[in-house]
């Protein structure tokens, strides 16, 4: 998307809002109905309702012994507040009130100084997280402000590491539990914004124009599908509210030639709320041949029918590329390359509410992915066929050493050239969610999903196109506001693996009941699930089943040994915890634990391999023959690995102006079933000749790459009207990882012992704003405080202290 459009996609969007608030009308009247209810589901009596307009008090009423209440005003824009002696208030969105009878979802009040969410990823619908036995975390305001992309705020979640090779642009690739970096569906505003497969890089995500960011953790293919096998990081674009037009311009800028400039313009008028935002973000970054850049438009704009009926749209475009030097502490030389990624998220929402129990919903959504990369020529020094980096010294956080130059670009290749990967989605989603009793509702919904993708090079062409089907029936609800439940199944018919089906069940029990006293508030939780995950395009049809199917004499070796296609990657868990309420509801601490398999898991398996496949295997004849025919390997459903931990959180409020979050996670993952090469016959170095190394891929019975075993966060918060400060920390233990570097002779002198080959690192990140007047703020954000350049991945250096330091303008409302 151009500069050009981006301005004029604004300028559409201020229209509509300046027409719908020509047409305002306050002709006629409307009554708003609801409740209002605690964390728990429990209806307040008394309760003061009062219905906003521009912050002017229009009606109020307190709510009866049943906490429901109604309100008449004319025809307009909305906002209710909700209060009650030891709660905080709580403010719905904003809502047109015509002439109809409207209800609304009851709003829950939260005890005073105790953080309280609402969650939609645990169980379809708007739900408070006290209500859910899921692991769920919701980030928001506090952990994005100031911040230029995702990457640090989903690393303050438990049980998720995020792991980025290199600086600003490098891919981010983010594991869930032990999950693999592609078992996580992600979701745009509902849209499925993970590649056919499941990959997704983080690092192009601009925080500017996001509202929260949800993430749960586990498998949940039963609401959300396949590639639901870890968790669901689910990313929301902001609204606007303020029946005043609100305009932001933020423009900041730093070291590294850092230049990033932000505008919004958000507001509501009558039947219509809208929000328009542009970021656009440069640096050069530390290293050479590393620039980066990221231009982000994104837009929400919201229609009111009537009482029932509600239309929304939401539109997000990422343009962004990235220069990729590849491992440069490996090779001390940076590859002249360019990654572009361009990502277009488009949808389209029905809303209806037909009566105060019955909601439908219908989502028509769109993906459309396109990504480059291209590599100029090289920068290596000529061996007489290869081109190697520059003489260098490894060490390993081990304690394992190597030296000596690694192949950087292999000879024989002409350049420039290009690889392409496509990834295009069309979704239609439907659900329908009905309060069969006020305590349990029942779900159920429909997806719909066209998928097609595309992975070009100069080597060769692989396309796929894939329809998919799912089917899920949920109920949930509660027994006298005291035992949650959670009970689903989803049915899945996939293109490539046929028919599956997943049930999830989850349980949560109040043993003691939220009160005043210091320890009051212990709540027991326990879930199982299964998810699955789709193979990606390279898994599809670079298959052992595709492989053979296009040889001569391949359909009767499929038949003989019964070769079926890729199938669908399997996921189980098991967790269960406690959370309990400390200090009179000021702090709340969570432990939770996990188990997690995963297995049919898709890896690359050498010919030698496919003797071994369950019962009994390919004969060594018909081995010889695939050899003979240019066959080396093929992709098989042969991989499985268990992970295993415990998460703990705490989250406190001390004083009123002051939040505090910490947390810590345990976790033991293993392989424990691989036909990779390195699996079959490990590799050597002759200076360790006595340890088994993976070059490629992980052993069996040792750690899967990149997952470290320890992991924790914290962050502190300070804020009141003119003053933010917010210092975040991650901490992540040493990792198993491979260099997988070749020397000039093929060999394996650079390898070194995978165990504990990635090295910890401590991130520390400082912001801050301060309001000098209503409409003007001056902020600053410092980022690796402590300037760590080994921080993630082994050979790819970390951006070390960068800042940025800015304005920002707001006129308009609130």
């Amino acid at each position: 998307m151009s500069i050009i459009s981006i301005r004029s996609f604004l300028v559409a969007i201020c229209a509509v809002a300046l027409c719908a608030q020509a047409a305002v009308g306050q002709t006629v009247r409307g009554t708003v109905r609801g409740s209002v209810a605690d964390t728990l589901g429990a209806r307040i009596a008394g309760a003061q309702v009062q219905l906003l307009a521009q912050d002017a008090v229009i009606a109020k009423a307190t709510t009866s012994a049943q906490g429901e209440f109604s309100l008449a005003a004319p025809a307009g824009r909305y906002v209710l507040r909700a209060s009650a002696a030891g709660f905080d208030s709580q403010q719905t969105e904003s809502f047109f009130l015509g002439g109809e009878p409207m209800d609304l979802p009851a709003l829950t009040l939260a005890p005073s100084r105790v953080e309280q969410s609402v969650t939609v990823t645990a169980t379809g619908v708007p739900t408070p997280q006290a209500q859910v036995s899921s692991a769920v975390t919701v980030l928001g305001e506090t952990e994005l402000d100031n911040r230029a992309d995702v990457v640090m705020p989903l690393n303050l979640v438990p049980g998720v590491v995020l792991t980025q090779t290199g600086e600003r642009g490098g891919v981010a690739s983010l594991f869930i539990r032990g999950g693999s970096s592609t078992s996580a569906k992600v979701l745009m505003n509902g849209v499925p914004a993970d590649d056919v497969g499941g990959r997704f890089d983080y690092s192009t995500v601009s925080a500017t124009d996001l509202d929260t960011i949800e993430v749960y953790r586990g498998p949940d293919s039963v609401l959300y599908g396949s590639d639901a096998a870890s968790g669901v990081v689910s990313f929301s674009t902001r609204r606007g509210s303020s029946t005043t037009p609100v305009v932001t311009y933020a423009a900041d800028g730093g070291n590294f030639g850092t230049l990033h400039v932000s505008s919004t313009l958000a507001g509501a008028a009558d039947r219509v709320d809208y929000f328009a935002g542009f970021d656009a973000f440069n640096t050069g970054n530390s290293i050479p041949l590393d620039k980066y850049h990221d231009v982000t438009a994104a837009a929400n704009l919201g229609y009111t029918l009537d009482a029932r009926n509600q239309l929304r749209f939401t539109v997000r475009n990422s343009d962004s590329a990235t220069g990729v030097p590849d491992a440069y502490d490996f090779y001390a030389i940076a590859d002249p390359a360019k990654e572009s990624d361009q990502d277009l998220y488009l949808a389209g929402t029905y809303d209806n509410r037909t009566t105060e129990r019955w909601h439908n919903m219908v989502r028509y959504g769109v993906a459309r992915k396109r990504e480059q990369y291209t590599q100029y020529g090289t920068n290596g020094i000529f061996d007489g066929y290869d081109y190697d980096g520059l003489p260098v010294t490894i060490n390993g956080a081990n304690g394992y050493s190597v030296s000596g130059a690694a192949i950087l670009d292999y000879g024989g290749t002409t350049y420039p050239f290009t690889d392409s990967y496509v990834s295009n989605r069309d979704q239609l989603y439907a659900q329908s969610d009905y309060a069969i009793t006020p305590h349990m509702t029942g779900l159920f919904s429909f997806r719909y999903e066209n998928e097609r993708g595309l992975s070009a090079s100069s080597f060769s062409t692989l396309a796929a196109q894939r329809t998919n089907y799912d089917y899920t029936l949920q109920l949930a609800g509660d027994l006298k506001n005291r035992l949650f439940y959670s009970l689903g199944g989803g049915l899945q018919k996939n293109e490539i693996f046929g028919v599956d089906a997943e049930p999830r069940v989850g349980l949560a029990y109040y043993a003691v009941k939220p009160g005043s006293n210091a320890f009051q508030g212990t709540k027991l939780m326990f879930n199982f699930s299964k998810g699955l995950q789709e193979p990606s395009i390279i898994d599809q049809t670079s298959s052992l089943y595709a492989t053979l199917l296009q040889l001569p004499g391949g359909p009767q070796l499929v038949q003989q040994y019964g070769i079926t296609p890729v199938g669908a990657l399997q996921a189980r868990t098991y967790d269960g915890g406690v959370e309990q309420l400390l200090f009179h509801q000021t702090a709340v601490l969570r432990v939770r634990c996990f188990h997690n398999e995963f297995g049919n898991q898709v890896e690359y398996v050498p010919t030698q391999g496919l003797a071994d496949l369950p019962g009994g295997g390919i004969s060594q004849m018909d081995i010889g023959i695939l050899e003979n025919a240019g066959v080396f390997g093929a992709y098989l459903n042969t991989l499985s690995y268990r992970a295993q931990g415990i998460e703990s959180e705490v989250e406190a409020q001390p004083m009123r102006h002051v939040l505090v979050r910490a947390g810590y996670t345990w976790l033991e993952a293993r392989v424990q079933h691989s036909l990779s090469s390195d699996a079959l016959t490990p590799q050597f170095n002759p200076a360790f000749p006595n340890i088994q190394l993976g070059a490629y891929d992980p052993l069996v019975g040792a750690r899967p790459f990149r997952v470290p075993p320890h992991k924790g966060y914290f962050e502190a918060v300070y804020q009141q009207p003119r003053w933010f400060v917010a210092v975040t920390g991650s901490i992540v233990s040493r990792a198993d990882d491979s260099t997988f570097l070749s020397d000039p002779n093929f060999g394996n002198t650079l390898l070194l012992p995978n165990r504990d080959l990635d090295p910890s690192y401590q991130l520390l990140d400082l912001g801050a704003s301060y309001s000098v007047r209503h409409n003007l703020d001056l902020y600053a954000q410092v980022d690796n405080l402590l300037s760590q350049q080994r921080a993630g991945v082994l050979g790819y250096p970390a951006l070390p202290l960068n800042f940025r330091s800015g304005i920002k303008v707001n006129l308009g409302g609130k």
